[in-house]
């Protein structure tokens, strides 16, 4: 992949991630690889509300380990944003979790 990324490309991240530390780490992975990425952080539900609204975003990463926002409602939210690709990450492999998604229409 080109390391020479044209700012205005960066692709523009939001996580719902409790910790900080493994927002950063994820982003840094991201950065290594080449990409360019703008990251926005929140961990609550009001706070997703507002970066929804608030962000032309490009991609979404939700952990379900974030204690203030459970999966489904989660779900819900992110059906505000229907053209926004959105990752579920699970600490380990988590099938009742990935069931949800897909019922929701997320893709394996």
């Amino acid at each position: 992949m080109n390391s020479k990324l044209v700012p205005d490309t960066a692709i523009k991240l939001l996580m719902v991630e409790a910790s900080p530390n493994k927002a950063e780490a994820l982003a840094t992975a991201m950065r290594n690889a080449g990409m360019a990425v703008h990251t926005t952080r929140v961990a609550k539900e009001d706070d997703l509300l507002e970066a929804l609204k608030a962000n032309r975003l490009d991609l979404a990463l939700y952990s379900t380990d974030t204690p203030n926002l459970n999966l489904d409602r989660a779900l819900a939210l992110f059906k505000s944003s229907p053209g926004l690709p959105l990752i579920v990450l699970t600490p380990e492999p988590d099938s009742k979790a990935r069931i949800r998604v897909m019922r929701e229409g997320g893709r394996d």
